[in-house]
């Protein structure tokens, strides 16, 4: 099952801090009435949290490695490489984290297909090994 998770809104980091009247007593009336409008005009955007894009075809790996990120953030689950291929341009990923091994399209192709693709050769690729031993390496 593929889940998306979405944030909510937070306070937006390009809003300016608070400023402190420490202006002289000629402008400090008039500079305090702006500052407190400026402050009175900021709204809540939403927040743009960090994306990723998850392709294990283990449901409890998959399930597991989200679990350890969606809190911070957002977490697109897919199935295997070619969900991933069909799913990268609607996410905009800022990282894709795929298994090595996977059914139609594993980790290797994965990552050809996507550096092949002007509009997807520069988002960073993890790739995931739950197997272990000297047949496992990859060389």
């Amino acid at each position: 099952s593929v889940q998306d998770h979405d944030n909510t809104l937070s306070p937006s980091s390009s809003s300016p801090p608070p400023s402190s009247s420490s202006s002289s007593s000629s402008s400090s009336s008039s500079s305090s009435s702006n500052d407190n409008s400026n402050n009175d005009n900021r709204r809540l955007e939403p927040a743009r949290r960090f994306r990723i894009l998850l392709a294990d075809d283990n449901s409890d790996m998959r399930r597991y490695v989200a679990s350890l990120l969606t809190s911070t953030y957002t977490i697109l689950q897919v199935v295997d490489g070619a969900e991933a291929l069909a799913r990268v341009h609607d996410f905009n990923p800022d990282l894709v984290l795929s298994d090595v091994m996977m059914p139609n399209i594993d980790g290797f192709e994965l990552i050809k297909r996507l550096r092949d693709d002007a509009s997807t050769s520069s988002i960073p690729i993890v790739l995931l090994s739950a197997r272990a031993g000297q047949e496992a390496q990859v060389g």
